[in-house]
Protein backbone atom coordinates (compact mmCIF):
# COMPACT_ATOMS: atom_id res chain seq x y z
CA UNK A 1 0.00 0.00 0.00
CA UNK A 2 2.81 2.59 0.99
CA UNK A 3 4.52 1.96 -2.10
CA UNK A 4 1.33 1.67 -4.11
CA UNK A 5 1.46 6.07 -2.35
CA UNK A 6 4.74 6.32 -3.11
CA UNK A 7 4.98 6.08 -6.89
CA UNK A 8 1.44 7.98 -6.66
CA UNK A 9 3.16 10.44 -5.22
CA UNK A 10 6.03 10.35 -8.11
CA UNK A 11 3.62 10.34 -10.39
CA UNK A 12 2.12 13.59 -9.57
CA UNK A 13 4.98 15.00 -9.27
CA UNK A 14 6.23 14.14 -12.77
CA UNK A 15 3.17 15.73 -14.14
CA UNK A 16 3.63 19.04 -12.15
CA UNK A 17 7.35 19.19 -13.55
CA UNK A 18 5.85 19.11 -17.15
CA UNK A 19 3.37 21.34 -16.66
CA UNK A 20 6.14 23.80 -15.00
CA UNK A 21 8.14 23.47 -18.25
CA UNK A 22 5.43 25.57 -20.20
CA UNK A 23 6.39 29.02 -20.15
CA UNK A 24 3.26 30.34 -20.92
CA UNK A 25 1.52 29.05 -17.86
CA UNK A 26 2.75 31.38 -15.94
CA UNK A 27 2.55 29.24 -12.88
CA UNK A 28 2.18 25.63 -14.65
CA UNK A 29 -1.66 26.44 -15.92
CA UNK A 30 -1.52 26.32 -19.91
CA UNK A 31 -3.08 30.03 -20.80
CA UNK A 32 -5.32 30.42 -23.77
CA UNK A 33 -8.13 29.00 -25.31
CA UNK A 34 -7.02 25.68 -24.82
CA UNK A 35 -6.90 25.86 -20.97
CA UNK A 36 -9.13 23.13 -19.42
CA UNK A 37 -10.65 23.71 -16.01
CA UNK A 38 -9.68 20.74 -14.39
CA UNK A 39 -5.89 21.29 -14.86
CA UNK A 40 -6.08 24.86 -13.18
CA UNK A 41 -7.71 22.71 -10.07
CA UNK A 42 -5.03 20.25 -10.05
CA UNK A 43 -2.82 22.94 -9.69
CA UNK A 44 -3.69 24.72 -7.40
CA UNK A 45 -4.74 21.78 -5.50
CA UNK A 46 -1.29 20.36 -5.84
CA UNK A 47 0.50 19.71 -2.58
CA UNK A 48 2.79 22.35 -0.92
CA UNK A 49 5.92 19.84 1.25
CA UNK A 50 5.54 21.45 5.02
CA UNK A 51 8.01 24.05 5.27
CA UNK A 52 8.28 25.10 2.04
CA UNK A 53 7.36 28.42 0.50
CA UNK A 54 3.89 27.81 -1.21
CA UNK A 55 5.45 29.78 -4.50
CA UNK A 56 8.49 28.03 -4.75
CA UNK A 57 7.45 25.70 -7.55
CA UNK A 58 5.80 28.88 -9.49
CA UNK A 59 7.76 29.82 -13.24
CA UNK A 60 8.03 32.93 -14.88
CA UNK A 61 9.54 33.02 -18.27
CA UNK A 62 13.21 33.60 -17.87
CA UNK A 63 13.32 32.27 -14.88
CA UNK A 64 14.90 29.15 -14.95
CA UNK A 65 15.01 28.37 -11.43
CA UNK A 66 11.33 28.68 -10.92
CA UNK A 67 12.13 31.32 -8.03
CA UNK A 68 10.94 34.64 -9.65
CA UNK A 69 7.64 34.95 -7.45
CA UNK A 70 8.91 33.78 -4.59
CA UNK A 71 11.79 35.96 -4.63
CA UNK A 72 9.29 38.92 -5.30
CA UNK A 73 6.99 38.05 -2.16
CA UNK A 74 9.83 37.86 0.04
CA UNK A 75 11.30 41.42 -1.05
CA UNK A 76 7.71 42.85 -0.59
CA UNK A 77 7.36 41.19 2.93
CA UNK A 78 11.28 42.17 3.89
CA UNK A 79 10.32 45.81 5.02
CA UNK A 80 7.35 44.79 7.28
CA UNK A 81 8.27 41.22 8.93
CA UNK A 82 11.81 40.03 7.17
CA UNK A 83 10.56 36.93 5.53
CA UNK A 84 7.91 35.52 4.04
CA UNK A 85 5.73 32.59 5.89
CA UNK A 86 2.76 32.29 2.88
CA UNK A 87 2.08 33.60 -0.41
CA UNK A 88 1.20 37.05 0.80
CA UNK A 89 2.98 39.28 3.30
CA UNK A 90 1.09 40.43 6.39
CA UNK A 91 2.29 43.65 7.92
CA UNK A 92 0.48 46.28 9.90
CA UNK A 93 -0.91 49.05 8.30
CA UNK A 94 0.55 52.59 8.12
CA UNK A 95 -2.21 53.79 10.48
CA UNK A 96 -1.29 50.63 12.69
CA UNK A 97 2.57 51.67 13.06
CA UNK A 98 1.56 55.33 13.53
CA UNK A 99 -0.77 54.81 16.31
CA UNK A 100 2.09 52.66 17.79
CA UNK A 101 3.96 53.70 21.42
CA UNK A 102 6.69 51.60 22.91
CA UNK A 103 6.67 53.12 25.97
CA UNK A 104 2.99 53.11 26.75
CA UNK A 105 2.52 49.41 25.51
CA UNK A 106 4.90 47.83 27.91
CA UNK A 107 3.64 48.97 30.85
CA UNK A 108 0.25 47.87 29.93
CA UNK A 109 1.72 44.40 29.11
CA UNK A 110 3.64 44.49 32.35
CA UNK A 111 3.26 40.73 33.95
CA UNK A 112 1.43 39.99 36.76
CA UNK A 113 3.32 38.40 39.37
CA UNK A 114 2.51 36.98 42.91
CA UNK A 115 4.07 40.35 45.46
CA UNK A 116 4.11 42.90 42.77
CA UNK A 117 2.45 46.03 44.00
CA UNK A 118 0.44 47.78 41.35
CA UNK A 119 0.79 51.85 41.47
CA UNK A 120 0.33 51.78 37.40
CA UNK A 121 -3.47 51.22 36.98
CA UNK A 122 -6.22 54.10 36.90
CA UNK A 123 -8.40 51.53 38.04
CA UNK A 124 -10.57 52.31 40.95
CA UNK A 125 -10.16 49.48 44.15
CA UNK A 126 -13.50 49.68 44.71
CA UNK A 127 -16.50 47.51 43.57
CA UNK A 128 -19.05 48.82 41.48
CA UNK A 129 -21.98 50.07 44.04
CA UNK A 130 -24.05 47.04 44.21
CA UNK A 131 -27.46 49.39 43.24
CA UNK A 132 -26.13 49.67 39.94
CA UNK A 133 -24.66 46.00 39.56
CA UNK A 134 -28.36 45.25 40.22
CA UNK A 135 -30.09 47.45 37.74
CA UNK A 136 -27.69 45.48 35.21
CA UNK A 137 -29.23 41.91 35.74
CA UNK A 138 -32.47 43.46 36.11
CA UNK A 139 -32.50 44.50 32.69
CA UNK A 140 -31.27 41.93 31.66
CA UNK A 141 -34.22 40.00 33.49
CA UNK A 142 -36.24 42.41 31.39
CA UNK A 143 -35.38 41.49 28.20
CA UNK A 144 -32.86 44.30 27.25
CA UNK A 145 -30.54 42.07 25.60
CA UNK A 146 -31.18 42.79 21.75
CA UNK A 147 -29.96 45.99 19.35
CA UNK A 148 -30.24 49.24 21.59
CA UNK A 149 -30.49 52.44 19.28
CA UNK A 150 -27.12 53.02 17.63
CA UNK A 151 -26.95 56.34 19.04
CA UNK A 152 -27.43 54.90 22.81
CA UNK A 153 -30.38 54.30 24.99
CA UNK A 154 -32.80 57.29 24.90
CA UNK A 155 -33.33 57.37 28.29
CA UNK A 156 -29.66 57.28 28.94
CA UNK A 157 -28.98 59.85 26.49
CA UNK A 158 -31.88 61.89 27.65
CA UNK A 159 -30.53 61.73 31.22
CA UNK A 160 -26.89 62.91 30.49
CA UNK A 161 -28.23 65.73 28.42
CA UNK A 162 -30.09 67.39 31.44
CA UNK A 163 -27.44 66.97 33.97
CA UNK A 164 -24.97 68.46 32.21
CA UNK A 165 -27.42 70.87 31.02
CA UNK A 166 -27.08 72.23 34.75
CA UNK A 167 -24.67 75.14 34.66
CA UNK A 168 -24.18 75.08 31.04
CA UNK A 169 -24.38 77.72 28.05
CA UNK A 170 -26.19 75.56 26.38
CA UNK A 171 -29.00 73.94 26.75
CA UNK A 172 -27.94 69.62 25.57
CA UNK A 173 -31.05 67.48 23.92
CA UNK A 174 -30.67 64.00 23.28
CA UNK A 175 -30.30 64.10 20.06
CA UNK A 176 -26.32 65.62 21.08
CA UNK A 177 -25.14 62.85 23.28
CA UNK A 178 -23.56 59.88 22.28
CA UNK A 179 -22.93 56.81 23.98
CA UNK A 180 -19.95 55.24 23.41
CA UNK A 181 -17.82 52.28 25.20
CA UNK A 182 -15.96 54.68 27.82
CA UNK A 183 -13.97 57.46 27.49
CA UNK A 184 -11.44 55.86 25.21
CA UNK A 185 -13.78 55.30 22.41
CA UNK A 186 -15.18 58.34 22.77
CA UNK A 187 -12.04 60.18 22.39
CA UNK A 188 -10.92 57.75 19.33
CA UNK A 189 -13.92 59.01 17.55
CA UNK A 190 -14.05 62.47 18.09
CA UNK A 191 -10.15 62.50 16.76
CA UNK A 192 -11.09 60.29 14.12
CA UNK A 193 -14.11 62.16 13.11
CA UNK A 194 -12.31 65.57 12.33
CA UNK A 195 -9.05 65.21 11.78
CA UNK A 196 -7.05 64.91 8.56
CA UNK A 197 -3.14 64.08 7.22
CA UNK A 198 -1.74 67.33 7.75
CA UNK A 199 -3.95 69.01 10.67
CA UNK A 200 -2.44 69.78 13.94
CA UNK A 201 -4.18 68.80 17.25
CA UNK A 202 -2.54 70.97 20.25
CA UNK A 203 -1.81 69.07 23.26
CA UNK A 204 -0.26 70.55 26.64
CA UNK A 205 2.78 68.71 27.91
CA UNK A 206 2.89 66.19 29.72
CA UNK A 207 -0.65 64.78 28.20
CA UNK A 208 -2.60 61.19 28.85
CA UNK A 209 -0.56 58.83 26.47
CA UNK A 210 -4.36 57.88 24.61
CA UNK A 211 -4.42 61.20 22.44
CA UNK A 212 -0.95 61.41 20.69
CA UNK A 213 -1.41 57.90 19.02
CA UNK A 214 -4.95 58.62 17.80
CA UNK A 215 -3.72 61.90 16.62
CA UNK A 216 -1.25 60.41 14.71
CA UNK A 217 -3.52 57.01 13.16
CA UNK A 218 -5.54 59.72 11.92
CA UNK A 219 -2.77 60.95 9.93
CA UNK A 220 -2.34 64.06 12.06
CA UNK A 221 0.36 65.47 13.76
CA UNK A 222 0.28 65.88 17.46
CA UNK A 223 2.29 69.32 18.54
CA UNK A 224 3.22 69.83 22.60
CA UNK A 225 2.68 72.90 23.96
CA UNK A 226 4.81 73.43 26.82
CA UNK A 227 3.53 74.68 30.26
CA UNK A 228 4.21 76.36 33.16
CA UNK A 229 7.02 74.01 35.59
CA UNK A 230 3.83 73.20 38.11
CA UNK A 231 2.02 71.86 34.41
CA UNK A 232 -0.52 75.18 34.08
CA UNK A 233 -1.80 76.64 30.63
CA UNK A 234 0.66 79.25 29.62
CA UNK A 235 -1.13 81.13 27.14
CA UNK A 236 1.69 82.74 25.45
CA UNK A 237 3.19 79.36 24.51
CA UNK A 238 -0.69 77.83 23.49
CA UNK A 239 -1.29 80.76 21.60
CA UNK A 240 2.32 80.56 19.90
CA UNK A 241 1.66 77.09 19.14
CA UNK A 242 -1.49 77.91 17.08
CA UNK A 243 -0.77 78.05 13.11
CA UNK A 244 -2.67 77.62 10.12
CA UNK A 245 -2.69 73.89 10.16
CA UNK A 246 -4.20 73.60 13.22
CA UNK A 247 -7.88 72.31 14.59
CA UNK A 248 -8.08 71.12 17.73
CA UNK A 249 -6.91 71.72 21.17
CA UNK A 250 -7.62 68.90 23.64
CA UNK A 251 -7.38 69.52 26.95
CA UNK A 252 -7.83 66.67 30.40
CA UNK A 253 -9.56 68.32 33.51
CA UNK A 254 -8.49 67.04 35.72
CA UNK A 255 -5.73 66.06 34.00
CA UNK A 256 -3.59 62.67 33.68
CA UNK A 257 -0.97 62.38 35.19
CA UNK A 258 -0.55 65.87 37.36
CA UNK A 259 -3.56 66.04 38.52
CA UNK A 260 -4.03 69.69 37.82
CA UNK A 261 -7.54 71.21 37.66
CA UNK A 262 -7.49 74.33 35.54
CA UNK A 263 -8.33 77.42 37.02
CA UNK A 264 -11.05 80.35 36.05
CA UNK A 265 -8.48 82.28 34.40
CA UNK A 266 -6.98 78.97 32.21
CA UNK A 267 -10.15 78.46 31.01
CA UNK A 268 -11.01 81.94 29.87
CA UNK A 269 -7.95 81.82 28.06
CA UNK A 270 -8.04 78.72 26.80
CA UNK A 271 -11.30 79.52 25.61
CA UNK A 272 -10.65 83.21 23.74
CA UNK A 273 -7.19 81.32 21.77
CA UNK A 274 -10.06 78.90 20.71
CA UNK A 275 -12.57 81.33 19.96
CA UNK A 276 -10.21 83.86 18.03
CA UNK A 277 -8.58 80.80 16.07
CA UNK A 278 -11.69 78.99 15.94
CA UNK A 279 -10.44 75.61 16.97
CA UNK A 280 -12.53 72.63 18.07
CA UNK A 281 -12.25 71.90 21.73
CA UNK A 282 -12.02 68.22 22.85
CA UNK A 283 -12.72 68.45 26.67
CA UNK A 284 -11.83 65.12 28.49
CA UNK A 285 -13.39 65.57 32.39
CA UNK A 286 -13.86 61.73 33.24
CA UNK A 287 -12.03 62.63 36.67
CA UNK A 288 -14.80 65.91 37.42
CA UNK A 289 -15.77 64.08 40.56
CA UNK A 290 -12.42 63.82 42.20
CA UNK A 291 -11.41 67.12 43.72
CA UNK A 292 -9.46 68.08 46.60
CA UNK A 293 -10.25 71.28 47.67
CA UNK A 294 -10.56 72.94 43.49
CA UNK A 295 -13.56 73.85 41.91
CA UNK A 296 -13.88 72.24 38.62
CA UNK A 297 -14.73 74.57 35.91
CA UNK A 298 -16.23 72.78 32.78
CA UNK A 299 -15.48 74.18 29.37
CA UNK A 300 -18.67 73.43 28.49
CA UNK A 301 -19.86 76.40 30.90
CA UNK A 302 -17.68 79.18 28.94
CA UNK A 303 -20.51 80.85 26.83
CA UNK A 304 -18.60 81.91 23.93
CA UNK A 305 -16.92 78.42 23.47
CA UNK A 306 -20.59 76.54 23.84
CA UNK A 307 -20.18 75.53 19.49
CA UNK A 308 -16.75 74.30 20.03
CA UNK A 309 -17.12 72.12 22.33
CA UNK A 310 -16.64 68.38 21.84
CA UNK A 311 -17.15 66.74 25.92
CA UNK A 312 -16.10 63.60 26.98
CA UNK A 313 -17.24 61.82 30.05
CA UNK A 314 -17.63 58.51 31.42
CA UNK A 315 -18.40 56.15 34.08
CA UNK A 316 -15.70 54.39 34.82
CA UNK A 317 -14.04 56.54 37.41
CA UNK A 318 -17.08 58.41 39.15
CA UNK A 319 -18.88 55.29 39.76
CA UNK A 320 -15.87 52.69 39.64
CA UNK A 321 -16.98 51.20 36.44
CA UNK A 322 -14.07 50.84 34.58
CA UNK A 323 -14.65 47.15 33.14
CA UNK A 324 -18.29 48.10 32.17
CA UNK A 325 -16.68 50.20 29.48
CA UNK A 326 -19.44 53.12 29.46
CA UNK A 327 -19.01 56.51 28.64
CA UNK A 328 -20.12 59.22 26.50
CA UNK A 329 -19.24 62.09 24.32
CA UNK A 330 -22.23 65.71 24.08
CA UNK A 331 -21.43 68.19 21.54
CA UNK A 332 -23.67 70.54 19.31
CA UNK A 333 -25.56 68.19 16.58
CA UNK A 334 -23.57 69.21 14.10
CA UNK A 335 -20.63 68.58 15.53
CA UNK A 336 -21.74 65.09 16.79
CA UNK A 337 -23.40 63.71 13.34
CA UNK A 338 -19.67 62.97 11.76
CA UNK A 339 -18.31 61.00 15.80
CA UNK A 340 -21.66 59.39 15.65
CA UNK A 341 -20.88 58.14 12.04
CA UNK A 342 -17.19 56.71 13.03
CA UNK A 343 -18.76 55.12 16.43
CA UNK A 344 -21.26 53.31 14.37
CA UNK A 345 -18.61 51.80 11.80
CA UNK A 346 -15.92 50.97 15.21
CA UNK A 347 -19.04 49.23 17.00
CA UNK A 348 -22.76 50.18 16.44
CA UNK A 349 -23.91 49.82 19.98
CA UNK A 350 -22.66 49.71 23.07
CA UNK A 351 -24.01 47.20 25.89
CA UNK A 352 -27.51 47.64 26.83
CA UNK A 353 -28.02 46.08 30.11
CA UNK A 354 -24.67 48.33 31.21
CA UNK A 355 -26.89 51.48 29.58
CA UNK A 356 -29.68 50.67 31.60
CA UNK A 357 -27.05 50.40 35.07
CA UNK A 358 -26.44 53.43 33.70
CA UNK A 359 -29.52 55.59 34.38
CA UNK A 360 -29.74 53.92 37.95
CA UNK A 361 -26.05 55.57 38.50
CA UNK A 362 -27.10 58.98 37.63
CA UNK A 363 -30.13 58.96 39.06
CA UNK A 364 -29.84 56.68 42.06
CA UNK A 365 -28.57 57.49 45.39
CA UNK A 366 -24.80 59.48 44.87
CA UNK A 367 -23.89 58.46 48.24
CA UNK A 368 -21.50 56.09 46.98
CA UNK A 369 -19.70 58.64 45.04
CA UNK A 370 -19.23 60.46 48.30
CA UNK A 371 -17.92 57.25 50.17
CA UNK A 372 -15.55 56.85 47.24
CA UNK A 373 -14.37 60.33 47.43
CA UNK A 374 -13.70 59.89 51.51
CA UNK A 375 -11.59 56.57 50.34
CA UNK A 376 -9.35 58.62 47.84
CA UNK A 377 -8.63 61.47 49.87
CA UNK A 378 -7.07 59.71 52.81
CA UNK A 379 -4.96 57.63 50.47
CA UNK A 380 -4.20 60.61 48.77
CA UNK A 381 -2.62 61.90 52.07
CA UNK A 382 -1.05 58.32 52.56
CA UNK A 383 0.64 58.61 49.60
CA UNK A 384 1.82 61.98 49.53
CA UNK A 385 3.20 61.71 52.98
CA UNK A 386 5.22 59.05 52.58
CA UNK A 387 6.50 60.36 49.01
CA UNK A 388 7.45 63.72 51.09
CA UNK A 389 10.15 61.75 52.82
CA UNK A 390 12.05 60.39 49.27
CA UNK A 391 14.99 62.64 49.43
CA UNK A 392 16.00 64.89 46.97
CA UNK A 393 12.16 64.42 45.15
CA UNK A 394 8.66 66.53 44.97
CA UNK A 395 5.54 65.83 44.81
CA UNK A 396 3.04 68.02 42.67
CA UNK A 397 -0.34 68.43 45.03
CA UNK A 398 -3.08 66.80 43.09
CA UNK A 399 -5.84 68.72 43.22
CA UNK A 400 -7.76 66.22 41.17
CA UNK A 401 -7.69 62.80 39.64
CA UNK A 402 -6.63 59.92 41.69
CA UNK A 403 -2.00 60.57 40.79
CA UNK A 404 0.85 61.57 42.31
CA UNK A 405 3.40 62.90 40.03
CA UNK A 406 6.33 62.44 41.69
CA UNK A 407 9.95 64.44 40.76
CA UNK A 408 13.12 62.41 41.38
CA UNK A 409 16.01 63.57 42.23
CA UNK A 410 17.70 64.55 39.01
CA UNK A 411 21.25 64.01 40.38
CA UNK A 412 20.39 60.19 40.04
CA UNK A 413 21.62 60.33 36.47
CA UNK A 414 18.96 57.94 35.68
CA UNK A 415 15.88 58.56 32.55
CA UNK A 416 12.24 58.01 34.26
CA UNK A 417 11.99 55.19 31.98
CA UNK A 418 15.36 53.43 33.96
CA UNK A 419 13.81 54.53 37.30
CA UNK A 420 10.50 52.89 36.43
CA UNK A 421 12.36 49.63 35.28
CA UNK A 422 14.19 49.67 38.80
CA UNK A 423 11.21 49.63 40.51
CA UNK A 424 9.52 47.10 38.86
CA UNK A 425 12.48 45.14 39.62
CA UNK A 426 12.30 46.03 43.16
CA UNK A 427 8.68 45.07 43.24
CA UNK A 428 6.11 47.96 42.41
CA UNK A 429 4.81 48.88 39.22
CA UNK A 430 4.74 52.73 38.68
CA UNK A 431 4.15 54.81 35.34
CA UNK A 432 7.45 56.86 33.36
CA UNK A 433 6.36 60.60 33.00
CA UNK A 434 7.95 60.07 29.24
CA UNK A 435 4.97 57.72 28.59
CA UNK A 436 2.90 61.23 28.62
CA UNK A 437 5.45 63.51 27.01
CA UNK A 438 8.85 65.16 26.78
CA UNK A 439 8.04 67.10 29.89
CA UNK A 440 7.69 64.13 31.69
CA UNK A 441 11.22 63.22 31.90
CA UNK A 442 12.09 63.19 35.67
CA UNK A 443 8.98 62.47 36.62
CA UNK A 444 6.86 59.24 37.44
CA UNK A 445 3.05 58.64 38.19
CA UNK A 446 1.89 56.51 40.85
CA UNK A 447 -1.63 55.90 41.27
CA UNK A 448 -3.69 56.29 44.88
CA UNK A 449 -6.75 54.28 43.77
CA UNK A 450 -4.95 50.99 44.68
CA UNK A 451 -5.97 49.07 48.34
CA UNK A 452 -4.21 51.42 51.07
CA UNK A 453 -2.28 48.15 52.13
CA UNK A 454 -0.67 48.33 48.73
CA UNK A 455 -0.03 52.09 48.77
CA UNK A 456 1.89 51.90 51.63
CA UNK A 457 4.23 48.82 50.79
CA UNK A 458 4.78 50.30 47.39
CA UNK A 459 5.40 53.92 48.57
CA UNK A 460 7.94 52.11 50.99
CA UNK A 461 9.54 50.70 47.73
CA UNK A 462 9.43 54.03 46.17
CA UNK A 463 11.55 55.38 49.14
CA UNK A 464 14.18 52.77 49.53
CA UNK A 465 15.20 52.21 45.73
CA UNK A 466 15.31 56.01 45.15
CA UNK A 467 17.66 56.30 48.19
CA UNK A 468 19.55 53.36 47.04
CA UNK A 469 19.88 54.77 43.67
CA UNK A 470 21.00 58.04 45.10
CA UNK A 471 24.16 56.31 47.10
CA UNK A 472 24.82 54.20 43.91
CA UNK A 473 24.83 57.25 41.72
CA UNK A 474 28.64 58.68 42.19
CA UNK A 475 29.49 54.87 40.84
CA UNK A 476 26.49 55.13 37.69
CA UNK A 477 27.80 58.46 36.62
CA UNK A 478 31.43 57.43 36.79
CA UNK A 479 30.65 54.75 34.71
CA UNK A 480 28.74 56.62 32.25
CA UNK A 481 31.61 58.63 31.73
Amino acid sequence: MRRRHRRARRSDSRRRRRRLRRPEGGCGVRAGAGHHPASGRAALQSPIRPGRNPLEHCRVPGDSRGQGAARRARQRSEPVTGRTTSAVAFGASAAARRATDPERDAVLSVPVRPGLVALQKGDPCFATPEHISTAQREAVAQGYTHYPELRGDPELRRTIADQISVGAARTYSTDEVLVTAGATQAVFCALTAFLDPADEVLLFDPAFSLYAPVVRQAGARPVSVGTTPDFRIDPDRLRAAVTGRTKMIVVNNPANPTGVVLSAAEVQSLAEIAVESRLLVLTDEVYDHILFGHRHIRLIDVPELADQVLYVNSFSKTYAMTGWRLGYVAAPRQLLDPIATIHINVMSQVHWPTQRAGIVALTGSQDCVRTMWEGYDLRRTTLLDALARVPGSRVIDPAGAFYAFLRFDPALGLTSAQVTAQLLDDGVAVRSGTEYGRAGEGWLRLTFAADLPDIERGAEIVRTTLERLAREAPTIAGRQR
